[in-house]
């Protein structure tokens, strides 16, 4: 399967410095992932390409959203892709504005549920 990212910046901040986050998905899944230019190339078990390939869909979605992809993201968004819980975009996307205008951001599944309780109840608790 063949992925298009547009721009070369986007690809650096898709790959990392010196691949560090293309080393982490390429960790991650069983899986061959070659990039050349702004193309990239996954082969292997059809289910793990399926996988990988959402997971590139998923961080250029969050790239474009402006997030800056970090060692800790890409790898939250693994665990998400793996565990067929949701879309990384959807939890790591969101973003809550709290006091002093600072952005709040949900980094799993279960603060993403907080947060969207959050946003439909007045008052909320949490425990733990």
């Amino acid at each position: 399967m063949k992925i298009l990212v547009p721009g070369e910046q986007a690809m650096v901040a898709l790959l990392g410095q010196r691949d560090e986050l293309l080393k982490i998905v390429e960790a991650a899944f069983d899986s061959r992932i070659v990039v050349r230019g702004n193309e990239i190339t996954i082969t292997g078990p059809d289910e793990e390409v399926e996988r990988v390939a959402l997971l590139f869909e998923e961080l250029i979605g969050l790239l474009e959203r402006g997030h800056e992809l970090t060692a800790s993201s890409v790898g939250r968004s693994i665990e998400l892709i793996k565990g067929d819980e949701a879309r990384p975009t959807e939890v790591l996307g969101d973003v809550l504005l709290g006091a002093r205008g600072k952005g709040i951001t949900p980094k799993t599944l279960g603060q993403k549920r907080y947060v969207d309780a959050m946003r439909k109840a007045t008052l909320t608790f949490a425990i733990g």
